[in-house]
Order: C-alpha cells, then sequence, then structure tokens
C-alpha cells in the first residue's frame, strides 16, 4: 500500500494549463512529509496536499456482467445448396439425393460420385452482432446422416462473387451445375469440430469468427460462403433451415470473449512502478496555481516512452474523444462500462471516435516532443462516464479553487476529484 503526504510552500510563478507542464527555475522546491497523516498549517503561505491510500479509491468495474451468448436461425434465404456435374454431361432437375427441399442441406458425393453438393450460407451483417476482437462466431449445423467410404475432409470457401442459389426456388429452378457455372472461392477454414449436445445431438461447428469480422469491417466483400467435401465418396446430410425439428435448424452462435479482469498496460512491456519516470500522481506543479495560491496536482502519471512508440487500449472500450493538438500532441480518452474512463494524453489517435476498442488494441502512437513537452505518455483513470471538462484535463488544485488563465469552469473540484492512482489499478 502507497502512503503519500506533501506540504508546499508559496509563491508560485504562474504559468499556462496543460496536462504535464513541468517546474519553472525560479519556483520553490516541493518539499515532501514522510508522515502518514495531514496536519493543517495555519499560514497564509503554506498549503497541505492531502494523503491518499489506494483504500481511498473506488474499485473500477473491470467486467460486464456475464453475457449468454446470442444465436440466429438461418433463415431459407440464408442457407441453400446446390449441386454440381462433375463431368458437365447433362442437366438434371432432379437431385440425386432424392426431390430437393429446404429440410436437408447436403455437402458431399451422389449419384455414384457423379455428382457433388456444396451448402452455401449468405447472411446480411446489418441485423446480426457486432463483433470485436476475442469475440467468437460459430456456424453450426445438426448432423442427420454421414456416408464416407474415405475420411471426410470439409472445407469452408469465401465466395469471391454475388453468386446464390435459392433453396425457395421453385422445382424449375433446381438444376446440376458444370464447374464453369460455380462461384469462385477461397479456402478460409480448414478446421472444424463434432459436438454433442445434452439430447444426445451431433452438430458440426465451424468458427468463422476471422471472416465473420473481415466482413464486418469490409476487408472483404460479403457474398457468403459455401461448405463443400472435398474427399471422395463422402456426404453429410444437415438439417435445413425448414427442418421440422426447429432446435435442429442451422444456426449462427454469438459468444462473447470472457473478459480479464485486470488492465492492459498501454505501452510495451508489462506495468511496473519504475516506468513511472515523469510526473507521478498527485505531484505538485510548481508552475500553475490557484488564485487563492492553493497548487495543482497531477491527475495521472508519467510514463516512460519514445516518439512512435505504440499505445494500446489497457480495457475494452469505446472511443469518446480523439484528436491531434499542436501543443500536447494529441488525446485519446476511452469510456470502459459505461462506468470509467482512460485517457492517453501526448498520443496521435489511429482510431476514431465512436469507434470500439478491445483490451490492448492499438490506439494510438506517442506524439514527437515539442516546446511544451517531451515525449511520453500521460495516462489518467477517472472514475465515472465521460466527462470532457474533466477526462482532458491533467490537474487539479489541492482544495477547490478558480484556477488563473484556466479553460474549464471556475471554480474547479479539488484534488483528487474523481481521479484515481493509476499506481492502485489491477495492472496484468
Amino acid at each position: 500500500m502507497k502512503l503519500r503526504s506533501f506540504f508546499v510552500a508559496l509563491p508560485f510563478t504562474l504559468g499556462q494549463i496543460g496536462p504535464c507542464e513541468g517546474p519553472t527555475t525560479d519556483a520553490p522546491l516541493l518539499q515532501t512529509s514522510t508522515s502518514t497523516t495531514s496536519t493543517v498549517i495555519s499560514t497564509t503561505e503554506q498549503f497541505v496536499i492531502p494523503v491518499f491510500t489506494c483504500d481511498d479509491f473506488p474499485v473500477l468495474t473491470l467486467a460486464d456482467p456475464p453475457v449468454k451468448p446470442v444465436t440466429h436461425e438461418l433463415k431459407p434465404s440464408e442457407v441453400s445448396y446446390f449441386w454440381e456435374d462433375i463431368y458437365c454431361g447433362y442437366v438434371t432437375l432432379t437431385d440425386p439425393d432424392g426431390a430437393p427441399n429446404c429440410s436437408r442441406l447436403i455437402a458431399g458425393w451422389s449419384g455414384a460420385g457423379f455428382n457433388r453438393h456444396h451448402t452455401l450460407v449468405r447472411f446480411a451483417l446489418s441485423a446480426l452482432p457486432p463483433v470485436q476482437a476475442g469475440d467468437r462466431v460459430l456456424l453450426e449445423f445438426s448432423l442427420l446422416e454421414i456416408d464416407s467410404d474415405f475420411n471426410l475432409s470439409l472445407g469452408v470457401e469465401r465466395l469471391a462473387e454475388a453468386w446464390w442459389q435459392d433453396c425457395a426456388a421453385s422445382a424449375e429452378a433446381w438444376r446440376s451445375f458444370c464447374k464453369d457455372e460455380l462461384p469462385r472461392g477461397e479456402l478460409v477454414v480448414d478446421e472444424w469440430d463434432w459436438l454433442e449436445d445434452e439430447q444426445g445431438v451431433t452438430w458440426l461447428v465451424l468458427d468463422i469468427s476471422e471472416l465473420y469480422r473481415a466482413w464486418q469491417s469490409d476487408d472483404v466483400p460479403n457474398y457468403g460462403l459455401m461448405l463443400s467435401q472435398r474427399a471422395f465418396i463422402s456426404k453429410l446430410t444437415l438439417a435445413g433451415p425448414t427442418y421440422q425439428d426447429e432446435n435442429l435448424r442451422p444456426k449462427l452462435v454469438f459468444t462473447p470473449r470472457v473478459q480479464p479482469k485486470t488492465l492492459h498496460f498501454p505501452l510495451a512491456g508489462t506495468y511496473a512502478e519504475e516506468q513511472i519516470t515523469g510526473d507521478d500522481f498527485g505531484v505538485w506543479w510548481l508552475n500553475q496555481t490557484c488564485k487563492t495560491g492553493a497548487p495543482l496536482l497531477h491527475t495521472g502519471v508519467d510514463f516512460e516512452a519514445d516518439t512512435a512508440d505504440t499505445v494500446y487500449a489497457a480495457y475494452d472500450g469505446e472511443v469518446k474523444y480523439a484528436t491531434l493538438d499542436p501543443k500536447w500532441g494529441g488525446y485519446v480518452v476511452l469510456e470502459h462500462n459505461g462506468v470509467w474512463c482512460s485517457s492517453y494524453i501526448h498520443v496521435l489517435p489511429s482510431v476514431k471516435q465512436g469507434g470500439k476498442v478491445a483490451r490492448g488494441q492499438e490506439i494510438g502512437r506517442i506524439a514527437p516532443g515539442n516546446a511544451s513537452f517531451d515525449s511520453h505518455l500521460h495516462f489518467q483513470v477517472l472514475n465515472g462516464k465521460y466527462d470532457p471538462t474533466m477526462a482532458r484535463r491533467g490537474r487539479l488544485p489541492s482544495e477547490s479553487c478558480a484556477i488563473t488563465a484556466s479553460p474549464y469552469h471556475q471554480p474547479e473540484p479539488a484534488f483528487p476529484g474523481p481521479f484515481i492512482d493509476p499506481k492502485c489499478l489491477p495492472w496484468e
């Protein structure tokens, strides 16, 4: 547990308000007391800086309430199948495995090896949950029948063109396709799992999380995917979107990842107190003052960093503020779980306001220093929802007062206000 107690002497040298302004050369030195309690000094020229321990700060809410997986049952317009004549010798409206219908899906070979079936899946993301890094998206099919003379060798291809055979089409629309007519694709999933549920039903489970995120970010166009059986004389029959038992129909299952109850260090490596090489939490800023003479105290810590070093999100959150600043380099402010915020100052943002970020995701780079600051990361945590008048400041007065040349509302609250000493946080 860390105990801190300071008392300071006046006068102060007035200066410009900023996140990490250093002392001026003609200001008096900070004097530190080793006492664990504060004693009021009854003089107009001295002020006592209060003592805080980690027990004085609230505990952060680091994990969302448990979230159940979200299930989306695939409709006939979202899942289908078709078959190809591998020799392209004839066209038939007759499915080698019986009359075409939407109650079943097939992936594999039929008709003495002359026909090959493929299952298609295509769904719009607009009505589905957004997915962040670490979340899982599973595509699940219940198994009705398996016919394999050799080992199964399933493959999932991302379709590269807008090709579709509607499962709900009229019987006249069903026909075999030649290989030259088939949709182009790219193999994206080469592994799958067989899982048995509590009712004894076997499910084919495909993890399409990476592909889903690529679709979501528009890295690749969403034309859907195709499930195929590559091993010869092997076939899977799966329940389709109109199968009589609704519980066995194909579905997407979205599972949020379990968030660790620790913070990710915002720079490379892991947290160590020795990395605080600049101003610490509660340090007196000698060149800034209240009109009453009370000192201004540092609301965060200054971590050592070089220009262009990567800065990472301490926890999952929403970008509430991200901008360049000609004097201080730039700012990124994240809100977490709607109840606390982290601020990253002297940072060139690589994220945009309103975006979502994951714990450990890059959010910017350390800005080059200038006449106002040397390259470093000012990091601070605020207990509460995003407040633009608080989250971007880097100091508060030791007592509530009006600040000389302050851009904020007057009077300003007393230190530490809603801020939490970063040394008291649950670092990884």
